[in-house]
């Protein structure tokens, strides 16, 4: 009888310590295309949120460095609307949690960025902008860029958040941010989905991929190959396979497009469970690292 209470308890024990694991997770996602003569393997990171994953990011870093990027995308909410942000210069002070990330990973590919609904919050952004822009992170809100990796030409498109397209900034209490979670249609919204057509009019044929941080709008992705999101924290609580996220912003309770990959009509969509620890509690749903590996790479 004593040796099933001591299973049964170290079992429950075992359950707990995965339900409520923070370890890193790398996680691999091949994607076919015949737009490539060649592989391709983007990192994705998203919703850092001022975390740190060892000393000066050395465990997040090492994780990056060993999935061998050709292009690292970040998908927003890297930089957290902190208080104590208002009183630093700069910014991204060398002790900051994502300027030790960007040292660490600039010199290991290309660093693309978008920015997140916490980034629109931050007064400062100019010069948040500037900093990002001098230390080698190419913002490419609102743009597309034609780029070659590895000899191939890729379309590479990004838009900030709706939010950065509202009537200026503001802070809101969690009842606004649950209202503004239910909001479908505003005037914001259809500025960013204007701005999001104009550059899917774009397209010249090239192997194309979108930075948008917003998952729920995946009924708009269908024209890019591949899109990387974040911005739902993995649905917060998981239990797969069962149930793969019981809430995220926007999408409100059990989203479709919580975190992982999706087909749609013409393309795929990488929606990243992101790295965030400290917001809410994650059950089943470690931060992670995304890998995209396009075309069957085999290196």
């Amino acid at each position: 009888m004593i040796g099933y209470i001591v299973c049964g308890a170290v079992a429950c024990a075992a359950v707990l310590c995965m339900a409520f694991s923070q370890r890193l997770k790398l996680r691999r996602y091949d994607i076919p295309t015949d737009k490539l003569s060649c592989g391709l393997r983007i990192v994705q990171i998203s919703d850092l949120h001022d975390c740190r994953f060892g000393k000066r990011q050395e465990r997040l870093i090492g994780m990056v460095r060993d999935a061998r990027p050709d292009l690292i995308v970040l998908t927003g909410d890297i930089v957290n609307d902190t208080p104590e942000l208002t009183a630093r210069r700069p910014i991204l002070s060398p002790d900051h949690p994502a300027r030790e990330l960007l040292d660490g990973i600039l010199p290991l590919a290309p660093v693309y960025m978008v920015f997140g609904n916490h980034e629109d919050n931050i007064a400062e952004l100019s010069e948040l902008r500037a900093e990002l822009n001098e230390l080698g992170v190419k913002l490419i809100g609102g743009k597309r860029v034609w780029i070659s990796v590895r000899g191939q030409r890729i379309g590479l498109c990004g838009i900030d958040d709706p939010r950065f397209f509202g009537q200026g900034k503001q802070k809101m209490s969690l009842r606004e941010r649950i209202a503004d979670d239910s909001e479908r249609t505003s005037q914001s919204l259809e500025r960013w989905r204007h701005e999001l057509a104009g550059l899917e009019g774009q397209n010249d044929g090239s192997f194309s991929v979108l930075l948008s941080h917003r998952p729920e709008e995946y009924g708009l992705y269908g024209g890019f190959d591949l899109t990387f999101s974040g911005h739902a924290h993995g649905g917060q609580w998981r239990l797969p396979p069962i149930i793969n996220g019981v809430y995220a912003p926007h999408q409100g309770i059990f989203p479709k497009h919580a975190g992982g990959l999706y087909k749609l009509d013409k393309g795929w969509h990488i929606v990243s469970r992101g790295l965030s620890v400290r917001r809410c509690p994650r059950i089943f749903n470690r931060p992670e690292v995304c890998l995209a590996v396009i075309s069957g790479d085999k290196r």
